[in-house]
């Protein structure tokens, strides 16, 4: 098993197949995207589920156990899509097995190889997209060519994507596709923004690849990491962290794109 995938859960629905992904960012931390929240409690990709909401995961590197999420933190999916961060947590430190993500806040990307593992129709035991890096746009997504590998897809929606430059580390969260070449992801520098505690959490790319092995990380510095603070408990639908220009830019798109959950 790839280690990467270790960090990686099925966000699961009614149905026989999950409906996204998330993935662990502190001993019972994970992140993934409002919509697929919404999208496994039987509700629209615009409803906000309210804190205390509570899917179903599992994690693949753990198989057979089902663990309740409860969200404790939900960004609104606004109109022209901008928002759409959540953050789940577990009634328990996950186990040992599972093992949370590394974050890396980089500031180029352009041109970088990524990889992303989610778990599109026919694959409930996760496979993986690759793509190309390209540019943050205007609403704060960043943009992953993926015409030369598999495509991200519904089903990657809250997954991890690594560069493969820092094998290892977490750059973004895939949020979105164009069917067929263009897949958007939220950047690590973003997904802070919009929840910041994870700001004690996320490193910056070394110069070696290694992912900053001068900075180890115990489950304990991790959990005092993602402790959640009095003034994130209450965030929720109507709350805007997001960065004013993040909302910008939208209306210049002529394509419809659509998110990464399956339904």
């Amino acid at each position: 098993m790839d280690e990467r995938t270790r960090a990686v859960a099925r966000v699961w629905g009614t149905g026989s197949a999950p409906v996204g992904s998330a993935f662990l960012v502190g001993p019972r931390t994970l992140l993934t995207c409002t919509h697929v929240v919404a999208a496994a409690r039987g509700q629209g990709r615009l409803v906000t589920p309210p804190v205390g909401s509570k899917v179903e995961v599992d994690f693949p590197a753990r198989p057979g156990e089902f663990w309740p999420a409860h969200v404790i933190a939900c960004q609104p999916v606004e109109s022209d899509g901008v928002g759409d961060v959540a953050v789940l947590e577990l009634p328990a430190d996950a186990p040992l097995e599972i093992r949370p993500a590394i974050l890396i806040e980089a500031p180029d990307l352009w041109r970088h190889a990524c990889s992303a593992f989610g778990f599109p129709r026919g694959f409930g035991n996760g496979t993986y997209a690759s793509g190309v890096l390209l540019s943050v746009e205007a609403t704060g997504w960043l943009e992953i060519d993926d015409r030369d590998g598999r495509s991200v897809e519904p089903g990657f929606s809250g997954a991890p994507v690594w560069d493969e430059q820092y094998p290892a580390g977490v750059v973004a969260m895939v949020v979105a596709s164009r069917p067929g070449d263009v897949a958007y992801a939220i950047p690590v520098a973003t997904l802070m923004t919009a929840w910041p505690p994870l700001a004690g959490l996320a490193r910056p790319p070394s110069p070696t690849g290694d992912c900053c092995p001068s900075r180890p990380r115990t489950r304990a510095s991790t959990a005092a990491a993602t402790r959640t603070p009095q003034s994130c408990s209450t965030w929720s639908a109507g709350s805007r962290w997001w960065p004013s220009w993040a909302h910008r830019g939208w209306a210049s798109r002529h394509w419809s794109w659509r998110d990464c959950c399956r339904e």
